[in-house]
Order: C-alpha cells, then sequence, then structure tokens
C-alpha cells in the first residue's frame, strides 16, 4: 500500500510469499480485514508489515500463520508512530503483534495466541496501550525488550503462557488494571 486510504479485504486471502502479505508504506492507512483471513503459508512470511509510517489502523479480522516453522510476525510495526489495532486475531507465527520503535500504540479487543516466541513483542517503544485484549498459548503472552517507555495494560486476560505471561525486561512507567493471569 502506497497511497493514505482505507482498504477493505473482500474475501478469504491465501499467502504463499516469502515477505509480507501486506506491507504498508504510506501514513493515513486503514486496513479493514472485514471479517476475513490473511493465512501465510511461508516460514519468514508477515501477515502485515508497516515501516516508517505514521497514522495506521488494523481492524476486524485474523491473521494466522498455517507454517511449520514460524520465524515472523503476524503484525509487524517497525518505527510507527500512530497505530490503532482493533478486533484482531493472530494465531500462530514467531510473534502474534511485534512492535519496534514505535510510539502511540492503542491495541483493543483483540487476541494474541500460539506464538513461537511471544503473543506479542514490543521493543523500545513508548505509549503502548492495551485494553480488553488476550494473550495466550505463547511461550510468553506479552514481553517488553529494550528501553520502553509508558506501558499501559487494563481489561486484559493472559490465561496461559509456556513460560511467562508477562515478561518485562525494561519499562519506565507501566500500569496494570483489572486484567487476569492464569496458572502456567
Amino acid at each position: 500500500i502506497k497511497e493514505s486510504g482505507t482498504y477493505v479485504l473482500q474475501e478469504n486471502v491465501m499467502y504463499k510469499g516469502h515477505h509480507s502479505a501486506i506491507k504498508v508504506k504510506a501514513n493515513n492507512v486503514t486496513v479493514d480485514l472485514n471479517g476475513f483471513s490473511i493465512t501465510i503459508s511461508k516460514r519468514r512470511a508477515n501477515g502485515i508489515l508497516a515501516k516508517n509510517i505514521s497514522n495506521i489502523t488494523l481492524q476486524n479480522g485474523s491473521i494466522i500463520d498455517d507454517s511449520k516453522q514460524q520465524w515472523a510476525a503476524d503484525i509487524d510495526l517497525m518505527n510507527v508512530n500512530q497505530a490503532s489495532i482493533q478486533n484482531i486475531s493472530t494465531i500462530g507465527n514467531r510473534n502474534g503483534l511485534s512492535i519496534a520503535q514505535s510510539n502511540n500504540v492503542q491495541v483493543q479487543n483483540s487476541n494474541f495466541s500460539q506464538a513461537k516466541q511471544s503473543a506479542v513483542l514490543f521493543d523500545q517503544s513508548t505509549n503502548i496501550t492495551f485494553d480488553n485484549d488476550m494473550f495466550a498459548d505463547s511461550n510468553n503472552g506479552l514481553m517488553a525488550s529494550g528501553a520502553n517507555e509508558n506501558l499501559i495494560i487494563t481489561n486484559s486476560n493472559f490465561p496461559t503462557a509456556m513460560f511467562s505471561n508477562l515478561l518485562v525486561q525494561q519499562v519506565d512507567g507501566m500500569m496494570i488494571e483489572n486484567s487476569t493471569f492464569g496458572n502456567q
């Protein structure tokens, strides 16, 4: 996607390439999966990659990694300023959602599960908010790596993880409210 605008998926997509099913290179983009799913079949493929942009919304669908060797992210945000992720489900891949060097990311009403490393991984990012989300059945539910600032988690559920439901290596300013953590 090289131009601003709203892009709406019209059917389920099976992506058999090695890069990204959807690559966002423009500012001010909404990707509405419209209740459909993107299924990834190659081990190093991303479902959605957004890099060096501002103001993106991802909403209303699923990204599923169907490969046997998961080495990428279902959603990969790199150096993104202002992102909204709503009503998204990720299943599989190395990380369900990867946020790196990004600012002002809000994630609401989404489910991240069965990731090989972390359901959600964020690194060197600021002002990250999770509300009413689930992080399940992955090695780590949510992992904060590197220097991060201002993490807010509310009304979220961490039912199961292989190693840690919440693994925080470095965060300056963190609030967790009305969230549940299951036994490991």
